[in-house]
């Protein structure tokens, strides 16, 4: 009897690097490739670069139908999974039909989270996630001069900056129900750094605010907020995150809780079923608590240890980091690890003489275990490194004021780190980075 396939459910970092594991470990097995968008696989962090036009479909999409035919990938696009059996090893797409799988990855991704405002399905909202959220974003805002953004999130903010460099003339107000602009992954210094630069670039900005109802009449729409007041607009965009792409899962048995729970093998609960990237819920690499971090970098990681696993492998995540690169009204802003004050973390920061330039670092036990900078784009040049800090628990404290006045520093530590714990003479700092901690 022939071996059952090897399915993976979703068609983009995850996904595609898991095939690429499986087919570097076994080119014999059948493969096959199920995918809710009908296309070719493409960047969905480039889709805001899309929107305002600075790329084109040649670099937006990077794989083409050769590169499916060399891995020996059937494909099937435009078809959604509705329903898995572990215990019978199939699954059901939309139009009944039943795959049976040998291993199977679930790499489904995520999608928009719909917050609890009233008259949200019945009105207008347009939210980006997509390629095809993209180009109903861009189509329509060549028509209008005015939007509401609900949310200021990260996928808010990349939203919003594409949108003003497409038409710079529409008049946006952004309403954010946090006291600050990016809350999950910017502290309050760096959040009114990027805040003063969306004002200067005449988008109102009102956080502490909430969207309590929404509705349209004769083509315009109506944001009604909490305080009495109301928007009345010609677009609104919803950008209040995202979540997993897990409720075809219901009466599966596949454990989830706000994801897919994974081990570090990216096993879930259920025997030769697999998860990985936005929809899987595994463990942060600096506190071993249970996180989804939906972001490209880990679902790359993640989606190569599941091919591994799934091809009779023994690999281990692990952990995921949170990491962010925002490029938004001429700031470049970046955060990695822990940036909140916390017990037992003491956080240093700078801040220049002009105020263009912000950094701090948060250390634990004398190890960097996260950072945030704001300021031209060379402030994203050092997050491979950081990176490489953080996950070999190196031993930095003497260190950080230099670190703070020169990220490029970040590079030599590391690599003088090869030499064993003896590193060499820190930089002399020409001025004081102020410090708080340990909190």
């Amino acid at each position: 009897m022939a071996k059952a396939p090897f399915v993976v459910v979703g068609n983009s970092a995850a996904g595609l690097n898991a095939c690429e594991a499986l087919r570097r470990c076994d080119q014999a097995t059948p493969l096959i490739l199920v995918s809710e968008e009908p296309t070719a696989a493409y960047s969905r962090v480039a889709t805001p670069y899309y929107l305002c036009g600075e790329i084109g479909d040649a670099t937006l999409f990077f794989k083409d139908d050769a590169y499916y035919e060399r891995l020996g990938i059937t494909r099937r696009f435009g078809e959604r999974v509705t329903a898995v059996d572990p215990s019978r090893h199939r699954l059901t797409v939309e139009d009944g039909e039943e795959l049976t799988y040998d291993k199977l990855l679930l790499a489904t991704g995520s999608t928009p989270h719909r917050p609890p405002i009233a008259g949200l399905d019945a009105t207008e909202v347009l939210p980006h996630w997509t390629l095809a959220h993209a180009q109903a974003i861009r189509e329509r805002s060549r028509e209008v001069s005015s939007a509401a953004v609900l949310g200021a999130g990260f996928i808010s903010l990349l939203t919003i900056n594409a949108m003003w460099k497409l038409k710079p003339s529409i008049r946006f107000t952004v309403v954010e129900l946090q006291p600050q602009v990016m809350p999950n992954l910017l502290d309050p210094p760096a959040a009114a750094m990027l805040r003063r630069r969306m004002e200067a670039s005449g988008i109102t900005v009102r956080t502490g605010m909430e969207a309590v109802a929404v509705s349209q009449q004769q083509g315009r729409k109506l944001v009604h907020l909490k305080d009495g007041s109301r928007l009345d607009v010609e677009m609104i965009v919803l950008g209040a995150g995202v979540r997993p792409n897990i409720d075809f899962l219901h009466g599966s048995g596949i454990a989830c809780q706000r994801g897919i729970l994974v081990d570090e093998r990216m096993q879930t609960n259920q025997p030769d079923v697999y998860a990985a990237g936005d929809c899987a819920e595994g463990f942060d690499f600096l506190s071993g608590e249970r996180v989804v971090h939906a972001i490209w970098p880990t679902a790359v990681e993640q989606g190569r240890i599941a091919g591994v696993n799934m091809a009779g492998g023994s690999a281990r995540y692990p952990g995921s980091l949170s990491m962010n690169v925002l490029d938004a009204f001429g700031l470049t802003l970046t955060s990695i690890g822990i940036f909140s004050e916390r017990p037992g973390v003491e956080m240093y920061s700078f801040t220049s003489a002009n105020g263009d330039v912000y950094r701090k670092i948060a250390l634990r036990d004398g190890c960097l275990v996260g950072m945030i900078a704001a300021g031209g784009p060379e402030e994203a040049r050092s997050m491979g490194v950081v990176q490489q800090l953080i996950r070999r628990r190196l031993e930095i404290h003497r260190w950080k004021e230099a670190l703070l006045r020169n990220p490029g520093i970040y590079g030599r530590i590391c690599q003088e780190s090869q030499q064993g714990p003896g590193l060499g003479r820190p930089p002399t700092a020409t001025a004081s980075a102020s410090r708080r901690g340990p909190v």
